[in-house]
């Protein structure tokens, strides 16, 4: 996300956030289930009730932010995303160690 902030009473400088969430309690309920399809359980929706509340008073709003497509965090993202950002999910990340 892109915030200004003030650097002096005419100069204005970007700051940058980046939070980084991970999916709140899931259900080992099923044996079989893949791992990518595992669903939140109850306490896990009330986590990420509680979640949504805390990011709405205590965070910058995002300007995007980008999913899994593994179904707990959907569920996650359903519960905390402010209804008017656009969400890129991306099901295969690459990740590059330098």
């Amino acid at each position: 996300m892109l915030r200004f902030a003030p650097d002096g009473p005419e100069r204005y400088k970007r700051v940058m956030y980046l939070m980084l969430l991970r999916h709140t309690k899931s259900s080992w309920s099923e044996p079989g289930m893949g791992d990518h399809d595992r669903k939140l359980n109850d306490r896990g929706r009330r986590g990420a009730i509680a979640m949504a509340e805390h990011i709405a008073n205590a965070c910058p709003r995002p300007d995007a932010i980008i999913c899994s497509s593994a179904v707990r965090t959907q569920e996650t993202l359903e519960r905390i995303a402010p209804p008017a950002i656009k969400v890129s999910i991306r099901s295969k990340v690459e990740v590059i160690i330098l």
